[in-house]
């Protein structure tokens, strides 16, 4: 799919659910690249929506969609805000500082909110800081900051 395709449901959604459409695109060029096909052989789509975080929403959804739906640009990225905005959700609660929320929120979205939990309540110093986060875990929220930035350059923000 076109970065301006995507960016198009990232707006539509992000304004249905509240969440930066930015942000949603940062997630997006992450996670597949933009590929809608993509397919990890535990999450798929735009933005790689797995079947537990899609039993996880399933309540908050007025359409009850299976996994193969995720294949459907539409579908992957309601789902994946919806998915995203419960993290966001989560973390504004527990810390009212924006930027340590969204963050956290990020991180969840790659690793699982109950790691990232875990790994806030493990970590005794700061050699332990990074070494708790799996490889393919430690860069994620800067990836998504860089995808973010482009998309705001390129959309006119």
């Amino acid at each position: 799919m076109i970065d301006k395709e995507i960016f198009k449901l990232c707006k539509k959604f992000g304004s249905e659910y509240d969440v930066d459409p930015y942000l949603i695109f940062g997630i997006i060029k992450t996670e597949s690249a933009g590929n809608e096909y993509a397919d990890s052989g535990y999450a798929r789509g735009l933005m790689q929506m797995s079947r537990i975080a899609l039993k996880d929403i399933q309540k908050d959804l007025l359409h009850k969609y299976k996994y193969s739906d995720l294949f459907k640009p539409e579908i992957n990225v309601e789902v994946g805000t919806i998915f995203l905005k419960k993290m966001i959700t989560y973390w504004k609660k527990k810390y009212d500082e924006n930027y340590l929320s969204i963050s956290l929120a990020i991180l969840s979205y790659a690793w699982g909110i109950t790691n990232s939990i875990k790994w806030l309540k493990s970590v005794a110093d700061n050699s332990q800081i990074d070494e708790s986060i799996p490889e393919k875990k430690k860069y994620y929220n800067e990836n998504v900051m860089f995808w973010m930035s482009f998309a705001r350059e390129r959309f006119n923000a």
